[in-house]
């Protein structure tokens, strides 16, 4: 597994350096949401459902990596990831 999280963290990475990605998300942050949420969406369908989600798991897979980078896109300058203490008043 590790060959294939540093090649999807380089993958990540060479996004940053074209300007897709804020320079502000960490790219292990970027594999952590899709692998995690792939995985939980695997371990959380019953047996019996492991058939179909065989079938439809590369669709889902594509719409997470759609949310994903819709979510950490450069929009006007660049992202900035806030703490909610950040947003805190004092």
């Amino acid at each position: 597994a590790k060959p294939r999280t540093d090649a999807a963290r380089d993958i990540t990475r060479r996004a940053i350096k074209r300007g897709e990605i804020a320079p502000t998300v960490p790219s292990s942050t970027i594999v952590d949401l899709l692998v995690g949420a792939m995985f939980t969406h695997w371990d959380m369908t019953p047996e019996a459902g492991r058939r179909r989600l065989r079938q439809t798991f590369p669709a889902y897979a594509e719409s997470l990596v759609d949310i994903i980078l819709a979510g950490v896109a450069v929009t006007s300058g660049w992202a900035v990831l806030e703490s909610p203490a950040d947003n805190a008043t004092t």
